[in-house]
């Protein structure tokens, strides 16, 4: 029997010192590990490491990935990152290496897809799996443990003589059905719950993140293609199946959703939602992505609500129309301002994301999203930096306007102020990010609209991060007269 050692990446602050996030269940490497071990007849023993979760500083870190490695002395580990961890993902690479140059280091995720060049640039990392990892990785994992070939297999990149070798990728997995659940015995929900999640927030103490489709049809400049640009929907009889055996099984109370687009099928949806209620499972379900806000109506809100939803996020991004246009995403404005009133009145707590800087993007259009954020009936909004991801239409956009690229990854962590494609000077573009959340907080029918939906004691610790991300010398000095007319 080989065993393998699946781990989740982390973000790393500069100085290779403190990890820091929020800590959600890793769902990606523990789908691997479901389709490594039932189908290869006790071949593999898998077992999972979540980097962040485990560890507080890269130090601890090392001495806990060590002391894994040599008591499961793994014949293939592999590495699922992100962009902004690719700092941390090369740095366990090489801690792999260091302890045993036998092993094989595979990477996956987002990271490695987008970026397999720079990924393989990096002796520590052998091969690169491209795209969906449920059929990749154990042809891949078949071959290096029966010492075969592996430059045939679809889905892979890897160097051969100092040169990029990057295979085509099969097929998207069109019966989602068809894949078995992640091998949620792996994890221990209660030390997740206790940790900070996506949304900030939980209503129930035990929760699990899932994802009922993959892909999305639109456009957005700014976003990913890794799931492709076709939408494939799991079944509501599937995802309902998934929720009961989390239910029963492990007790979890309450679901986050992390689709792309979980309402692109509103049949589906209502279908969900209705299994839930006749059959009685007493859940929360939460949507800290997921949703696209200008096709949710008053029905679709209703069977959320009805099925146990909490809390849905409505991604604006900007409340102007040029700028819709120009990022393609199209939103209509009117309707998802109907749909967050809607969700209000339906008694669901409304987060909004924002995003400022676009390349292009005036101050009076940065003023018309601050706007359009307060004066909706949202509870709360967060005012990302637009982060320019190479290979994305909005890098190449950027770049046009004058946009400098930053060549460390970790700058592309979005609550960061280190990336500015606006036409604004950098610090006249902070100060605007800074006061577009003191804006939006710091009113009174705000608070009163927040203190009727969450504990006290919540309201006070979310205020308070906020006045950490603003600074307490700008909550307390008046208005910028030039900020004024927003």
């Amino acid at each position: 029997m080989y065993n393998i050692l699946l781990i989740r990446t982390s973000e790393l602050y500069s100085g290779r010192d403190e990890i820091h996030g929020y800590y959600v269940p890793p769902i990606g490497i523990l789908y691997l590990a479901s389709v490594l071990m039932p189908s290869n007849e006790g071949k593999y023993r898998v077992s999972v490491f979540d980097a962040g979760l485990e560890t507080e500083n890269f130090y601890e870190l090392e001495t806990s990935l060590i002391t894994n490695m040599k008591k499961l002395q793994p014949r293939i580990v592999g590495l699922s990152t992100i962009s902004n961890e690719a700092n941390l993902m090369h740095a366990i690479a090489e801690i792999i290496k260091r302890f045993s140059s036998e092993i094989n280091v595979v990477a996956g995720g987002p990271y490695p897809t987008a970026f397999p060049e720079r990924v393989l640039a990096d002796k520590n990392i052998d091969y690169a799996v491209i795209g969906e990892g449920e059929q990749v990785f154990p042809a891949l994992a078949d071959a290096i443990v029966s010492e075969m070939p592996a430059e045939d297999i679809a889905g892979i990149a890897y160097m051969k003589d100092d040169e990029l070798k990057i295979n085509d990728s099969p097929e998207y997995i069109a019966d989602l059905n068809s894949l078995p659940f992640p091998a949620w015995d792996m994890i221990d929900f209660g030390r997740y719950s206790a940790s900070n999640n996506m949304l900030g927030m939980l209503a129930e103490g035990t929760y699990a993140p899932i994802f009922t489709s993959r892909g999305c049809p639109y456009k957005c400049i700014y976003c990913h293609n890794i799931f492709g640009k076709k939408t494939r929907l799991r079944s509501a009889r599937n995802v309902f199946e998934e929720i009961k055996l989390l239910t029963e099984k492990h007790g979890v109370k309450e679901f986050h959703i992390y689709d792309d687009i979980f309402n692109i099928n509103k049949q589906r949806v209502t279908d969900i939602c209705d299994l839930i209620v006749r059959n009685n499972l007493d859940i929360r379900i939460a949507f800290p992505n997921g949703l696209r806000g200008d096709i949710l109506d008053k029905e679709v809100i209703q069977s959320l609500e009805e099925a146990g939803a909490y809390t849905l996020t409505f991604a604006v991004e900007t409340a102007s129309e040029r700028l819709q246009k120009m990022i393609k995403k199209n939103v209509n404005l009117k309707k998802i301002n109907e749909a967050i009133s809607l969700s209000a009145e339906a008694g669901l707590i409304n987060f909004g994301f924002f995003m400022l800087g676009f390349p292009t993007e005036t101050e009076d259009e940065m003023f018309e999203t601050i706007k359009f954020a307060r004066n909706s009936d949202l509870h709360f909004a967060n005012f990302f930096q637009v982060r320019p991801f190479p290979k994305t239409g909005l890098y190449a956009l950027a770049l046009q306007n004058g946009y400098v690229p930053t060549d460390n990854f970790f700058d592309y962590n979005y609550h960061s102020y280190g990336i500015n494609c606006s036409g604004l000077p950098a610090k006249d573009f902070t100060d605007m990010c800074l006061y577009a959340y003191k804006r939006f907080y710091f009113h009174p029918k705000r608070i009163l609209k927040m203190s009727k939906k969450i504990p006290l004691d919540m309201l006070y610790r979310n205020l308070a991060k906020i006045c950490v991300i603003i600074g307490w010398k700008r909550i307390l000095e008046p208005y910028h007269l030039r900020f004024a007319k927003s």
